[in-house]
């Protein structure tokens, strides 16, 4: 970390704003655009694939396109356009838009909302996606309506594509104000759920039981009263509670449940101990017809219970049904305070999760079948054949859509569904996974990936386990790291500076980042880009950190793939976050633009890194920070 005095306000910030809507970068075009009425280019904050182009909504070139004084509609617009096709060519492909937009609550509901148009008498169409699944197409016209979609996010910062469907060529497609809104939550929840609906002033009754489909005898108790028993039985909330004979059943469809999502459903239950004893009374519970629970309820004090379950869609049927083990007459149990809340992850399900994320090595939201290949392979190459890996992935992508989200994931390790290993066993490799790359240094005797080995001057050089350690640098190396700040520092203001000019920076405090599981996937990335390049490399020359270092740092790095160390200006928080999780592009931009689109940008001098530095909160008040990375080009 550093001090350079300065008051910096720029930054670049890695984290999530829960407590705010998720927001486009960009959204509404304006970022990128000139002072010309029109103009084709790719659009910043954008990944853009065809032809893109900026314009004015009032300019001539856009006059085709009615309402453009609309004040509703954003004073730049992005057309999406799709080129005519030429005579001997292939149609080129159509023109897109995409973004990963951070900031969402994975299982969480939004709508999607912007301003869609088309030229006069042109019938244009656009595809949404999210995260892979098409959400719509819709088929925008000259009046620019604005258009609203509903999605559950599936992770925290989903991918959204704007796609220039048009099924004829010289077609566009105008865009512009996208937003997105979290939706208010609307829970599952029991109508009647402590029965005092339908019931009378009376200490008991058999009759049906309002709101829910009642079989056999059931009861309203009316609560304090000793009906079927020798003491007061009080209701654990309310004025009633329901009764079930055994053969009886209440069932209830269940409406505003998520699919996908999992669900806690609670409730308290006993049985009659006096007249009415109940000795072999039982209770069941099921879910869709799925037993989820079978219970011998205790006697006489009511007690809770709680069991989880997935919902397959937005209506679920839970019933309760009295059963008897055994022994003659009839026997009953008795229900009282049903509730559904949205259950919480299980350690095991955050585990599964955080393993998702290692697998999604681009950070898209969703897994690629060679993404998923990648690391199946490198976790047992023996048992995981190509043959293999498309049985299971065949199994786990349910939606085939030739990717794999997080809730297809979680409910495939999960159990829910099967594959062509048993979960035990999925669940065993995973594990080996997670203790092989991202354990604490808990794990022993876990093998190093083939041809990898760590840097010599780490103090975890010869480890055998997977590590994650934040280590303080020696006083030679932070000699040579003040000398590499000072040596790039250049007494020059850009325009991405603001406050004043610092007349240098001081090293204060150096960390190294020993993480084996971040040092694997690095490893991994330049093997990929050295078989790709077959040993053929454009050298980026005179890079000023590069030249700057000894013979002992030079020879770390590795020429084949342009691998140079390079300055990253964050915030002490940010910079935490980075050393701890990687750099995530989906959160690029977020604080300081994308000039040359989305991507990790870093600097070769240390005076344009600090320009993105901004001081920390707290404890790190007027403290800056800067990463010194490795980085391949």
């Amino acid at each position: 970390m550093a001090s350079n005095g300065a008051g910096n306000e720029a930054g670049f910030v890695v984290g999530d704003d829960y407590g705010a809507d998720p927001v486009f970068v960009n959204g509404s075009f304006l970022e990128g655009s000139s002072t010309k009425g029109y103009e084709q280019k790719r659009l910043e904050g954008w990944d853009c694939a065809g032809l893109t182009f900026y314009g004015k909504t009032g300019h001539d070139h856009w006059t085709k396109l009615p309402q453009r004084d609309n004040p509703n509609i954003s004073a730049y617009m992005a057309k999406l356009y799709n080129p005519p096709v030429k005579k001997g060519k292939p149609r080129p492909g159509n023109t897109r838009i995409l973004q990963a937009v951070p900031g969402h609550i994975p299982g969480e509901s939004y709508c999607l909302s912007f301003l869609a148009g088309a030229a006069q008498g042109l019938d244009a169409s656009l595809r949404v996606v999210v995260d892979g699944k098409e959400l719509m197409r819709c088929f925008p016209d000259v009046h620019c309506p604005r258009i609203d979609v509903n999605y559950t996010a599936s992770c925290t910062a989903p991918v959204i594509i704007f796609e220039n469907t048009t099924p004829q060529s010289s077609r566009g497609v105008f865009l512009t104000d996208l937003q997105i809104h979290k939706l208010p939550a609307i829970t599952a929840k029991f109508v009647n759920a402590g029965f005092a609906e339908g019931a009378s002033t009376g200490a008991h009754e058999m009759k049906p039981i309002e709101h829910w489909n009642s079989v056999g005898q059931t009861f309203y108790f009316c609560s304090g009263s000793k009906s079927f028993d020798t003491n007061h039985r009080f209701a654990v909330s309310g004025t009633h509670f329901a009764g079930l004979a055994n053969g009886s059943s209440i069932s209830q469809t269940v409406e505003n449940h998520v699919e996908g999502q999992q669900y806690s459903l609670s409730f308290w239950t006993c049985k009659p101990t006096g007249n009415k004893q109940s000795t072999h009374s039982k209770l069941r519970v099921m879910v869709d017809g799925a037993e989820l629970l079978d219970l011998s309820p205790p006697n006489h004090i009511f007690k809770e219970y709680h069991v989880n379950y997935t919902a397959g869609n937005a209506l679920v049927e839970i019933k309760f049904e009295c059963t008897k083990s055994g022994g003659g007459g009839t026997e009953y149990v008795f229900l009282d305070a049903l509730e559904i809340s949205t259950a919480s992850a299980t350690s095991a399900e955050c585990r599964l999760i955080t393993t998702f994320k290692t697998f999604d090595t681009d950070n898209s939201g969703f897994l690629s079948f060679d993404e998923f290949r990648s690391v199946l392979k490198s976790i047992n190459g023996d048992i995981w054949t190509d043959a293999n890996i498309d049985v299971l992935l065949a199994n786990a992508d349910k939606n085939g859509d030739g990717q794999i989200q997080l809730s297809e994931f979680l409910a495939w390790v999960m159990g829910e569904e099967t594959g062509a290993l048993s979960p035990e066993r999925l669940s065993k490799l995973l594990e080996e996974w997670d203790d092989r790359i991202r354990s604490s240094g808990n794990a022993t005797d876990v093998p190093l990936e083939v041809g990898m080995t760590f840097p010599s001057y780490w103090e975890n050089s010869k480890a055998t386990a997977g590590f994650d350690e934040r280590c303080l640098v020696p006083y030679g190396t932070r000699q040579q790291i003040q000398e590499l700040i000072d040596g790039t520092f250049k007494n020059i203001r850009t325009r991405d500076r603001e406050g004043g000019l610092p007349g240098g920076i001081r090293l204060l405090k150096a960390h190294r980042i020993e993480d084996s599981a971040m040092w694997a996937r690095y490893h991994e990335a330049k093997m990929r880009i050295i078989r790709k390049r077959d040993g053929k490399v454009t050298p980026v020359e005179r890079v000023k950190t590069t030249t700057l270092l000894d013979g002992r740092f030079a020879d770390r790095l590795n020429p084949e793939v342009g691998e140079h160390y390079l300055f990253h200006g964050s915030t002490p928080e940010g910079a935490f976050g980075i050393s701890k999780d990687g750099f995530m592009i989906s959160f690029a931009g977020s604080h300081a633009g994308t000039m040359f689109g989305k991507g990790a940008y870093f600097a070769e001098c240390s005076s344009k890194a600090d320009e993105y530095a901004r001081s920390g909160e707290d404890l790190f008040e007027g403290v800056y920070a800067m990463l010194l990375c490795r980085v391949a080009c």
